[in-house]
């Protein structure tokens, strides 16, 4: 396999097809994931077949955590954009300042990116705490400066 990025092995399957397994697949499955590719391969599938099928109560219980990740995304989004639209108004009213030369508009402006970021902050954190909660996982292993990462 080359070093260089490029896709290295191509298995083939009984069908024909060739499936490029770049070196991204190979790192993926020596942490324990799969990815597409990985799991058309012959062995995965025939893996994947002998399986018994997921019972009702796993597949309701992952629902559940599907829906909890994409309620987490959605509201990261939206602290996210509300964050950016506050930046955007902070720089408009700092570039306003700077040709009106407004210093007490600067330091309202620099006000404004605190507040936002310091309520961004605390809104991800609560967000955290209660997604982990809900899920019955705890962050507190991974500490920083008594801050959670």
């Amino acid at each position: 396999m080359e070093r260089s990025g490029q896709i290295g092995v191509a298995p083939v399957t009984p069908s024909g097809e060739i499936i490029p397994i770049s070196p991204l697949d190979l790192q993926v499955q020596r942490c324990g994931g799969t990815t597409s590719n990985l799991e058309r391969l012959p062995r995965a599938l025939k893996y994947s077949k002998s399986l018994p099928p997921p019972s009702r109560d796993q597949i309701l219980r992952e629902q559940g955590r599907l829906r909890v990740e994409a309620n987490f995304c959605g509201a990261i989004q939206r602290i996210c954009y509300r964050l950016l639209d506050g930046c955007k108004k902070a720089t408009y009213i700092l570039r306003k300042c700077e040709y009106q030369r407004q210093p007490k508009r600067a330091i309202f402006a620099r006000e404004i990116l605190e507040n936002l970021l310091s309520d961004s902050t605390r809104r991800i954190e609560m967000l955290e705490h209660d997604t982990l909660a809900f899920l019955g996982a705890s962050a507190t292993n991974d500490t920083v400066d008594g801050g959670q990462i």
